[in-house]
């Protein structure tokens, strides 16, 4: 192959377009979550403490800030070629974010509707975690390298803030229980049956003290009986076809 000239033009950086949307997305989510809880009525009064308000305001505008900034001084595409090298946890990193804003919406949304209690600590849970996701993210941006340490902290994190949003929510919040299982079964299906049986044990562990916590879920014993009883198998069922793959 002839080599370029002085005139030709460098070979273009192909940007995918799962790349592309998670770029829209947290796009979206990095602009919207600010935005309500800066503009929204009381939104200041459901986060407490004015300065811990103020806090969670400036780091839901500067971890963002951050992850664009690194992002932007290397190139979309470079980036994505880069952190394909964490094995999944970009992908698993910008789904977290997308997940943990669409829980700070339905906070927020329902509190302004009267739907969740305004002392409810479902949205001060949310905006801290989407914090935490942000720097995760830009963690992985810039230590793109493969890191079991990062990927246990971040299956934990996810842990409590499903189970944390469970307890601060109570009925409201029940419906968002399945992410228990989205979560335990991505990460056998990404990082192996190792990673699954480690967010299968926080989960069911985080569950339980949901349900050790929280009057609603005592109150229906069949149900909760069920959904810890999913907890244990799913993961059993998953785990095997997992053997299955890594052998061949």
């Amino acid at each position: 192959m002839a080599p370029l000239g002085p005139g030709a033009a460098e070979p273009e950086e192909t940007i995918g377009r799962g790349v592309l949307a998670g770029a829209i997305g947290l796009s979206i989510a990095a602009v919207a979550v600010p935005i309500a809880l800066a503009t929204l009525p009381g939104m200041h009064g459901m986060l407490g403490n004015p300065r811990v308000v103020n806090l969670l305001l400036v780091l839901l505008l500067l971890a963002p800030a951050a992850v664009g900034l690194a992002t932007g001084l290397s190139g979309l595409a470079r980036v994505a070629r880069s952190v394909a090298k964490a094995e999944h946890e970009a992908e698993q990193a910008v789904l977290r974010i997308l997940i943990v804003a669409l829980l700070f919406g339905c906070a927020a949304g329902g509190a302004a509707l009267g739907i969740m209690d305004r002392a409810s600590l479902s949205l001060p849970i949310a905006a801290s975690c989407l914090t935490a996701a942000w720097l995760l993210l830009l963690s992985i941006v810039l230590w793109p390298a493969r890191s079991i340490a990062r990927r246990c902290c971040a299956t934990l994190m996810d842990a409590a803030l499903i189970s944390g949003f469970l307890y601060a929510g109570g009925e409201n919040a029940a419906g968002w229980y399945p992410l228990y299982l989205l979560a335990t079964c991505y990460a056998g299906c990404r990082f192996g049956v190792a990673a699954l049986s480690w967010s299968a044990a926080l989960c069911l562990l985080g569950f339980a003290g949901v349900v050790a916590t929280t009057g609603f879920w005592q109150e229906q014993p069949a149900l909760t009986a069920g959904l810890i009883l999913a907890l244990i198998v799913l993961p059993v069922l998953v785990a095997a076809p997992l053997r299955e793959r890594a052998v061949s």
